[in-house]
C-alpha cells in the first residue's frame, strides 16, 4: 500500500490517499463509504 498526499485543485485542501493500480483512492471517502468516523484535523 502506498499512502499519498493529493489535492484535486491547486486551490484544495491536501488529501490523502491510497494509491491503487492508477487510480488515488480517497481514504476519508472510503471510509464514509463503509460508515467509519475520522477524527477532525488538528489544525481546523
Amino acid at each position: 500500500m502506498r499512502l499519498v498526499t493529493y489535492r484535486a485543485t491547486v486551490e484544495a485542501p491536501a488529501r490523502l490517499g491510497v494509491i491503487e493500480g492508477e487510480s488515488v483512492v480517497d481514504v476519508e471517502a472510503l471510509g464514509i463509504a463503509f460508515g467509519e468516523d475520522f477524527p477532525a484535523p488538528c489544525w481546523s
